[in-house]
């Protein structure tokens, strides 16, 4: 009975395995066959939805030395997999494969009527990563940059890719994911989502063409209730950094008394508390900044003291800034509400929604500390000993 059993198992394992045309790997393709699908943009037009696509400059697959086919298109459809299939119809290549998009872009269209369906799309979607990399584009059409920037040797993805290097690098800005976007919407109904700008290549490159398009950081993007609500500038996306203590060794230019100073951030730390009243209730909120830096260029006679009061009022300009546009949105896209409650969670009595509803109506006690460091004068004959 035990070698009955044996031989059917041996045989239905048989029946499992080969390579014939019914097996589940008879479509199965290398992915230097393939034209990889790098970066999509989605724009809301009426009706329905505008997708872009680029298949980028990265090689066959994405992964090979040789470039592969640089291929840039858009179609017009009711939905994004009515759009895809479009796309894929149309193609000149034998097979394009979504599963390795590297980068989605929306348009502003596409934010002011709300991002729900384009998460909803992603989350959805076996072709997606949450962790794939979210921009907006502001004042202009995903299309635009998608499909309008770059030339015969590259295109919107070496752009994208260029430019979250350069900003993450700096740690002046957070690039939130898909999963990140979705995850705020779902707990607060705000989010950030990292802003850029189409501007002319040539205010960037001498030798760019005419009519040649590239990107530039614009800011964040705020979503409230799932829309763009308002955009923070590219000067005050710093002042989020600084509130959600995740800013790198970024450089800021202050000038006082007739010089100007390059300073580079090397310490940072953001303490956010609860204020009470003397009933006990809940007041306001108390923001602690310390910002040390060290001073990298320096032009004129440079008085640090003016310089470090320079420095301290930029800050301070640049994370009011933030927190009054939180205030007037009226939406927690900093989730001050989840950082008051891990501060303090047995005085508060509110949940974070609550405390998101009071926020407009607080007070918001700033205090900056800075402190400029490596501000000796190098021809000075006392230095070094």
């Amino acid at each position: 009975m035990k070698r009955l059993i044996a031989a059917l198992t041996a045989v239905c394992c048989l029946a499992l395995t080969g390579c014939g045309s019914g097996g589940i790997y008879a479509n199965y393709r290398e992915v230097e066959q393939l034209l990889v699908i790098q970066a999509m943009g989605f724009d809301a037009v009426p009706g329905g939805v505008l997708l872009s696509v680029s298949a980028g400059s990265g090689g066959v697959g994405g992964q090979s030395e040789a470039p592969q086919e640089i291929l840039r298109m858009r179609a017009e459809a009711e939905t994004l997999l009515s759009a895809q299939q479009l796309i894929s119809e149309r193609s000149p290549s034998d097979e394009l494969f979504f599963d390795h998009t590297s980068y989605i872009v929306l348009g502003e269209s596409a934010l002011r009527e709300g991002i729900a369906p384009y998460l909803d799309h992603i989350e959805r979607s076996d072709a997606f990563r949450l962790d794939v990399p979210l921009f907006a584009v502001i004042g202009g059409s995903a299309e635009e940059l998608i499909v309008g920037t770059g030339d015969d040797g590259s295109d919107s993805v070496d752009l994208l890719s260029s430019v979250r290097r350069s900003l993450t690098a700096e740690g002046r800005v957070h690039v939130y994911t898909a999963g990140e976007v979705a995850a705020n919407v779902a707990e607060g109904g705000a989010a950030l989502i990292c802003a850029l700008r189409c501007v002319p290549a040539a205010d960037s490159d001498a030798d760019a063409e005419d009519g040649e398009t590239t990107a530039e950081f614009a800011g964040y993007a705020v979503l409230k209730d799932g829309a763009l609500a308002a955009v923070l500038s590219a000067r005050d996306a710093l002042g989020v950094e600084l509130l959600l203590g995740r800013v790198g060794p970024c450089t800021v230019s202050v000038s006082a008394d007739g010089s100007a100073a390059a300073l580079r951030l090397t310490d940072s730390d953001c303490d956010i508390s609860p204020v009470y009243s003397d009933n006990g209730s809940l007041c306001g909120i108390s923001v602690r900044l310390s910002v040390s830096a060290a001073l990298g260029e320096l032009h004129g006679d440079g008085d640090i003291d003016a310089l470090n009061n320079a420095f301290r009022s930029d800050l301070l300009s640049r994370i009011r800034s933030v927190l009054l546009t939180e205030k007037r949105l009226g939406c927690d896209f900093l989730r001050l509400g989840a950082v008051l409650l891990r501060d303090d969670p047995l005085g508060l009595r509110f949940s974070a929604a609550e405390l998101r509803e009071r926020l407009c109506d607080m007070y918001i006690y700033i205090y900056v500390e800075t402190e400029i460091n490596r501000s000796f004068v190098l021809n000075d004959p006392e230095v070094g000993k």
